[in-house]
């Protein structure tokens, strides 16, 4: 007979930590509208004169002044091969969580923890499965090296985009005592948000800014390489002297009725999404979509098109598209919306920033030693 889990007082905890997450406010002040349109702005963080090309060798040539110095860590779990967070505890149901804290994209500290999974995976309660190996790796980082506490943590999991609003990264925020942003890869479906439908919008989002950019010819004045502030921009560097992230006004809504049926319908085909990518690549390094439910709250935001710096082959020679898929960016705790989409966006050099990124990769190089032994 299965043990019955204590879903009213998981439910219970999760409204308490959700009573106490810290919300900060947007600084619009940072935000500027983009020229000869009312659907966009932009916020730029400046990069330093001399960081006018990038080597996908040496991701530390990347440095926009938002993170030059600032510790950023980032948290993971892996599994074994051939297994998932979603997979029930057995007898050898054993995991790893990862924390690293990166400065300049460079790994400085890490730490891990082998650990047996000894609850089963039940939709919306993750963090009662995860939650105890990650505040055991953050409470002996604050312990041996406060000097390395990092200005905000990036949680591979959801923060308020949750149905009560007590995601992983919020239960990590609030129980640490640390500002945390939630980087889920795949959408939380609530409040009338839907998979179908946030593609959708997030296509038809890509399509406007790529007329914006590329028809009316207002779009210039965002392009990468024309505005570098000591004019040593190297020709034929496609690299910006600003790492620029595209806010869209308008929301992802299940109460949008402004998107022709076709795109509602899933009819935007993946080559018009990647004709969108390839459009703006020269623009911006990403476009953020806010996540709106029925009921009217921003929920977090839907981030595409950013990533794409790290290529091999010839192709190190031009600034890659960002990627289609959007990652899902959710405010943890103590942190604004804004500032979350901003770190992620300049801390992507592929579609997962990089303190997650990496977690992941560490991880699974443990998990793969792990099951040789």
């Amino acid at each position: 007979m299965e043990k019955k889990l204590p879903i009213d007082q998981w439910q219970k905890i999760q409204k308490e930590i959700a009573s106490k997450v810290t919300i900060l406010p947007d600084d619009v002040s940072l935000l500027n509208d983009c020229p000869g349109s009312h659907e966009f702005c932009y916020h730029t963080s400046k990069l330093p004169a001399s960081s006018s090309s990038f080597s996908s060798s040496s991701s530390s040539s990347y440095r926009p002044l938002l993170l030059e110095e600032k510790l950023i860590g980032g948290v993971d779990l892996s599994f074994p091969p051939g297994q998932s967070c979603s997979d029930h505890p057995d007898d050898d149901h054993t995991a790893v969580a990862v924390y690293v804290i990166l400065r300049n994209y460079q790994v400085i500290y890490q730490d891990s923890l082998m650990f047996t999974i000894v609850q089963p995976y039940v939709s919306s309660f993750l963090a009662f499965r995860e939650i105890e190996p990650i505040q055991t790796l953050i409470h002996r980082q604050k312990r041996h090296r406060p000097d390395l506490t990092p200005h905000v943590i990036l949680v591979d999991g959801n923060g308020i985009l949750h149905e009560r609003k007590a995601g992983l990264a919020t239960f990590v925020g609030v129980t640490m005592n640390v500002p945390t942003i939630g980087v889920a890869k795949t959408l939380y479906c609530m409040d009338g948000l839907s998979v179908k439908m946030v593609e959708s919008q997030v296509a038809w989002s890509l399509d406007r800014l790529a007329k914006y950019c590329c028809g009316c010819g207002c779009g210039s004045c965002l392009l990468v390489g024309k505005n570098s502030r000591d004019g040593n921009h190297n020709a034929g560097d496609s690299r910006s002297p600003e790492a620029l992230c595209i806010f869209c006004k308008t929301p992802i809504s299940p109460t949008r009725t402004d998107v022709c049926m076709e795109l509602l319908e899933g009819k935007r085909t993946d080559g018009a999404v990647t004709a969108a990518l390839e459009a703006i690549k020269e623009y911006c390094d990403g476009l953020s979509i806010p996540l709106m439910g029925n009921q009217g709250q921003i929920l977090g935001a839907a981030l595409v098109g950013h990533g794409g710096k790290i290529a091999s082959g010839r192709a190190k020679r031009k600034k890659q598209c960002g990627t289609k898929n959007p990652i899902y960016i959710s405010i943890g705790h103590d942190i604004s919306l804004q500032e979350a989409v901003v770190l992620c966006c300049a801390l992507s050099l592929a579609r997962i920033p990089e303190p997650i990124r990496q977690a992941d990769l560490i991880g699974r190089e443990i998990m793969k030693n792990y099951k040789r032994l």
